[in-house]
């Protein structure tokens, strides 16, 4: 009888930079990930495009994006709202969050069909999409994305769930409310979702507690591993854990708990 618990790792930041693509093929070569997320507008866009070409059952989805990164794909001009005097996105999800009242649906859907007909130019056929920082837990955005899935017949969306805190309560409903959307427009997403709480700070000992707590049915496991992190800090100063979780994930330990929970591996839904 096959494996009735199906977990789907899930390297976030392809793209980012070289040192991040590294990380991401070596947990993909050597450890657990099966599937990861193509930023298509940061320095790293070109060089993760070889990586996917040498690794072509990797499952590659679009890092849809409206903060950080080299700005829009689009001009500048032509998605005002979206950027700021200097033609670049918001840093962050919070400077995001502040004018999000004033942003545009119309330019979010030319800038993120943009960003996925760049990974089609490139001869990427997306898997799935994200957004970073989890913008599309934002209304407004997640119809625009679930759109745009539709219109490209991408089949899976992320659900992010299981934030801890004073963020808890909020994300939650939030997170409920994108599901049921996923599935009136006939979408499909994994049951479950972890990383959230550990995001960009996972280590061996928390990456071993969410495989042997896996649940029935399908998991997403969201993991950010990296190598020669310096360049990433140095460029977006993210405190972020990069090698220590790249370490975890092709650790003896983390394909031992894989193994003894009858847990299958899965790239795609």
């Amino acid at each position: 009888m096959g494996a009735t618990r199906r977990l789907l790792v899930n390297a976030d930041d392809l793209g980012l930079v070289p040192g991040i693509n590294r990380g991401i093929e070596r947990a993909f070569q050597d450890g657990i990930v099966r599937s990861a997320s193509l930023l298509v507008n940061a320095p790293g866009f070109a060089d993760a495009l070889t990586l996917v070409k040498r690794n072509p059952s990797l499952s590659v989805g679009v890092h849809l994006t409206l903060v950080g990164g080299d700005g829009p794909v689009s001009a500048p001009s032509k998605v005002p709202t979206l950027v700021d005097g200097k033609g670049r996105f918001p840093p962050s999800y919070g400077s995001f969050i502040a004018r999000y009242a004033a942003v545009s649906s119309r330019e979010v859907d030319r800038e993120l069909s943009a960003q996925i007909e760049r990974a089609l130019a490139a001869g990427i056929s997306p898997t799935h999409l994200d957004t970073h920082q989890h913008l599309h837990l934002l209304p407004m955005i997640a119809d625009v994305v679930l759109s745009l899935a539709v219109r490209y017949a991408i089949g899976r969306i992320r659900c992010p769930r299981g934030v801890g805190g004073i963020m808890g309560p909020p994300v939650a409903i939030l997170a409920e409310m994108l599901r049921r959307k996923i599935e009136r427009k006939g979408l499909s997403t994994c049951d479950h979702f972890a990383g959230f709480r550990r995001s960009g700070r996972l280590n061996q000992e928390a990456l071993l507690e969410i495989v042997r707590g896996v649940k029935e049915g399908t998991t997403e496991l969201m993991v950010h591993p990296g190598q020669g992190s310096s360049e990433a800090v140095s460029r977006y100063g993210w405190n972020m854990s990069w090698e220590r979780e790249l370490r975890a994930l092709v650790s003896d330990e983390a394909h031992e708990a894989v193994k003894l929970g009858d847990i299958e591996l899965i790239g795609r839904l």
